[in-house]
């Protein structure tokens, strides 16, 4: 079985982590500021990749 290269690795995850991002941007920030939303957002995805990382 080949390896996956390194490159498709970190494509993947950028497209995961846009997703994400775009998924929280769409849930429930519609009765708060844009600032404060894009805080929360960048928490969020900032704990996933924590929790990812081994």
């Amino acid at each position: 079985m080949k390896a996956i290269p390194a490159w498709a690795l970190f494509a993947l995850g950028s497209a995961f982590f846009a997703g994400l991002t775009a998924l929280f941007g769409k849930l429930g920030v519609a009765n708060i500021p844009s600032n404060f939303a894009t805080f929360i957002r960048t928490l969020i995805v900032s704990g996933s990749l924590v929790l990812l990382m081994p």
